[in-house]
């Protein structure tokens, strides 16, 4: 399932209990909603939960291949990537 970078943070913080429903743009909320992420009262479903999974483990693999491609460049002789 596709999201935007808006829709993803906005999941993750409803997840996080850093934020309310209300305070998300509307159309934010009515997109999380209508895909089943999210419950009438803004409460992360569970396959709103499983999506801030993939979010998160995304997020890692990420920081990895970063960390991996920087510690290859250092080995190179080019420090700071």
């Amino acid at each position: 399932m596709y999201l935007s970078t808006e829709q993803a943070r906005a999941l993750e913080l409803l997840d996080g209990r850093d934020a309310r429903v209300d305070q998300l743009r509307a159309p934010v909320a009515r997109q999380l909603h209508d895909r089943g992420l999210i419950d009438a009262d803004g409460a992360v479903t569970a396959a709103g939960a499983v999506v801030v999974e993939v979010i998160y483990a995304q997020r890692f693999a990420d920081g990895v291949a970063e960390m991996k491609a920087r510690i290859r460049h250092h080995r190179l002789g080019r420090p700071g990537g």
